[in-house]
């Protein structure tokens, strides 16, 4: 196995739990994600988390990830996850803070219930746990993968944005890693207003016109060519769409 983020690899044990997280970053292939809870479990059980090692959110981020090593540095972005009975997956799937989150962020929540549950399945003895734990997975792996089969779809239609819709707005988020060539210059069916959410230096050219911050409130005709210029950090807009 060759891990996705640092090219790692490593030989898949029969009994490993985690059979596709890196012990030397963290990230974990099925996920395509950093796992850093599995991973400090994991140096800890094999004595190799020392006390020197940060608690908080210190610590180099690793390539690809927006999230320091040792703990998550947004608190807004974390899913409280249960998976004890089918009911509490079907109960954390229907949270709000997980309904908010982006395709993208859901896929990944989902996958690592998944990888969990399974885990306890097949390390489980008592019949009866076994049973209890089948039926959530047996639920999950039916979520997973509609979650891949939306995944398919989104990419074959692809967006440079990971995108929610909240109170009317469409909530988009732009991410620092965004090649400048995937912003082209494009046109709507509707009009539109666009503003970001918190202080950014990326801006907005309609056109014929010079590029405008971001964080200032902008209206877009319809059918009017305009794009986004990429500037540092992630970039966070709303997006309010005006129908006739």
């Amino acid at each position: 196995m060759r891990c996705q983020n640092c090219s790692w690899s490593w030989d898949i044990e029969k009994d490993d739990t985690h059979p596709f997280l890196c012990h030397k970053c963290g990230y974990d292939s099925d996920l395509n994600d950093f796992d850093m809870f599995s991973f400090m479990k994991w140096k800890k059980e094999n004595g190799y988390l020392n006390e020197s090692d940060p608690k908080v959110g210190t610590g180099k981020k690793p390539k690809g990830s927006g999230r320091r090593l040792y703990t998550d540095e947004n608190p807004n972005d974390t899913v409280s996850v249960k998976f004890r009975t089918k009911e509490d997956i079907v109960d954390t799937l229907n949270k709000s803070s997980f309904k908010n989150k982006s395709h993208k962020r859901q896929s990944q929540i989902i996958n690592l219930i998944h990888q969990r549950v399974r885990a306890a399945y097949n390390n489980a003895k008592n019949e009866e746990t076994k049973k209890r734990l089948k039926r959530g997975l047996d639920y999950i792996t039916d979520k997973k993968e509609k979650s891949k089969e939306k995944t398919k779809r989104q990419t074959e239609s692809y967006l440079p944005f990971d995108e929610y819709i909240e109170e009317g707005y469409h909530i988009r988020t732009f991410y620092d890693y965004t090649d400048d060539m995937e912003l082209v210059w494009h046109r709507d069916k509707e009009d539109r207003i666009v503003e970001s959410i918190g202080d950014t230096d990326w801006m907005i050219q309609l056109d014929n016109e010079l590029p405008i911050p971001l964080t200032e409130r902008t209206y877009i005709p319809k059918e009017t060519y305009h794009r986004v210029i990429k500037g540092n950090g992630d970039l966070k807009v709303k997006v309010k769409k005006l129908y006739d």
